[in-house]
């Protein structure tokens, strides 16, 4: 365990690095080290990553991780945001029941981030579904997502909870 560790912790190869997480994730042999350091890297895929590995140890009782998880909230980059959102609804659900206040946290990441990255994703996703969810919602939507990327955590924000 201890070579996986440390290709997780100070391998050369960002791939390399999350092959190793997650064997040690597989393994049981995750530790929150490990986490932090994915959660500080300067590389994106690898904060984002973190993320969804924590989560393994958030579960099983690691309830500090999710003060790191909620810095995440404010990251430059959008999937880093959007994984912090879907760990947050992951664990806060009925069924982990690990975050308890997660959809605070959720509608205050959307609302407030300054990820610019996603311009026209949430238009583009309500485009694919006027029907089903009602018109008065899709049109709304597409107004909040007409309005550029200042507006991408509002209109991902109504995405998330159509």
């Amino acid at each position: 365990m201890a070579a996986l560790t440390e290709l997780a912790l100070s391998g050369k190869e960002p791939l390399g690095r999350i092959h190793a997480l997650w064997t040690l994730e597989g393994l049981g042999a995750l530790d929150a080290k490990v986490v932090r350091a994915f959660l500080t890297s300067p590389d994106a895929r690898l904060r984002a990553q973190g993320l969804r590995a924590g989560e393994s140890l958030v579960k099983t009782g690691d309830k500090a991780l999710i003060e790191d998880f909620r810095k995440l909230a404010a990251d430059p980059a959008p999937t880093v945001v959007l994984q912090a959102i879907m760990t947050a609804k992951y664990l806060g659900s009925n069924e982990v029941k690990a975050w308890p206040d997660s959809a605070k946290f959720v509608q205050t990441a959307l609302m407030t981030s300054p990820s610019k990255g996603g311009q026209g994703t949430g238009s583009r996703e309500l485009d694919r579904d006027p029907s089903g969810r009602g018109p008065r919602v899709h049109r709304r939507g597409k107004q909040v997502a007409g309005q550029g990327a200042g507006h991408l955590p509002r209109t991902l924000f109504l995405v998330s909870w159509l």
